[in-house]
């Protein structure tokens, strides 16, 4: 038996294992909502794919889930490391009213 996974993250960490329509919308089927950091999401969503495959029996299945379970821990790594760096990153200028007309 092959699993088949699929994974949607948005700017707002949300997370679907769903296809691509039920979960388009606001408050869709297969949404889910959390109180906590992108961080913490991303983490707590890698510690799923840990333990499914654990639970898992074919190798092809093993390999994939780990492969995702390493994503969403990189993912999380890095923007932990933006939440506590953010004043040594570059942040783009604010422009005036006047010079957003005014294409380069």
């Amino acid at each position: 038996m092959r699993l088949a996974v699929t994974m949607y993250v948005s700017a707002r960490p949300k997370f679907c294992l769903a296809d691509p329509p039920s979960c388009a919308s606001e408050g869709g089927p297969h949404t889910e909502r959390f109180n906590m950091s992108a961080p913490e999401q991303y983490r707590a969503k890698a510690a799923e794919y840990a333990a499914l495959a654990k639970g898992a029996a074919a190798p092809a299945d093993i390999l994939e889930l780990e492969k995702h379970e390493r994503s969403l821990t990189a993912l999380a790594d890095n923007e932990q490391w933006l939440a506590d760096n953010q004043d040594k990153t570059v942040h783009a200028a604010k422009r005036d009213k006047a010079a957003a007309g005014n294409p380069r």
